[in-house]
């Protein structure tokens, strides 16, 4: 049975579809609200960005008027449609572009280079010496760990703020955060990064192991410090419940 080029991106475009949702999940449970409604905004471009059904059923605007933001029926941003991913944008837009919104062909040229050589260090005779640790990478095809996507035209996949940043936190979700990060270090007491004081565990004391381990975590955790007492415990992808697609 031949099978036509359409039919064969749909179970690929599907999985992009999944991924992307998972990852703004993920984002919204870590990062909790903004102060802004609405801060992603969708490069519509030539494999940069996605096109909802509601926008490609709609007519075109009149230049020079926004049209309203489109909206889940519970109130969220509608980020449904099917997402490309053929280059690679940063979600936020490093500082130093400003308000840049596209870097030209050299800068791209320049990042694919340096991307390149860290990607592939790793994978040299000279990083890895027999019977350590580090070793071990050579049992495995170092392809699918030394690869990556061109860079893309796009700073950043925000486009709303202007600086391609996320805004900052409002004082109920900085709130939440604080309470977070009280039990996480209270998990962490026992550990070597607290007793080293490492970066992981900076506002916290290194001691025995505290009793809020037995408490209920404030909120779910899907990808952060947590305990392993159950598989609800663990981080959604050591539970298969998350996934990217590989950068081929």
């Amino acid at each position: 049975m031949l099978i036509n080029e359409k039919e064969r991106r749909r179970p690929l475009l599907a999985n992009a579809a999944i991924t992307i949702a998972l990852l703004l999940a993920t984002i919204c449970v870590i990062t909790g609200p903004t102060s802004l409604r609405s801060f992603v905004g969708v490069a519509v471009a030539s494999g940069e960005g996605a096109q909802t059904p509601a926008a490609r059923n709609k007519a075109p605007t009149v230049a020079g008027k926004t049209a309203p933001a489109l909206k889940t029926p519970w109130g969220e941003p509608d980020l449904q449609g099917i997402w490309s991913r053929d280059v690679d944008i940063p979600l936020q837009r490093p500082t130093k572009y400003g308000d840049r919104e596209f870097l030209n062909e050299a800068e791209r040229a320049e990042l694919d280079r340096r991307i390149a050589d860290i990607v592939s260090r790793d994978s040299t005779e000279t990083r890895r010496v027999r019977g350590t640790e580090r070793d071990v990478n050579s049992e495995f095809v170092q392809a699918p760990f030394t690869m990556h996507l061109p860079v893309g035209r796009r700073t950043s996949l925000i486009i709303d703020p202007p600086n391609g940043r996320i805004p900052p936190l409002t004082p109920e979700a900085q709130k939440t955060r604080a309470v977070v990060r009280q039990f996480q270090l209270a998990l962490l007491q026992p550990t070597s990064a607290c007793k080293e004081q490492l970066p992981g565990c900076a506002g916290g004391k290194y001691g025995p192991v505290s009793p809020r381990r037995n408490e209920t975590p404030p909120v779910y955790s899907s990808g952060a410090i947590n305990r392993a007492d159950g598989p609800e415990d663990r981080t959604l992808s050591e539970r298969c419940l998350g996934a990217t697609l590989p950068d081929f």
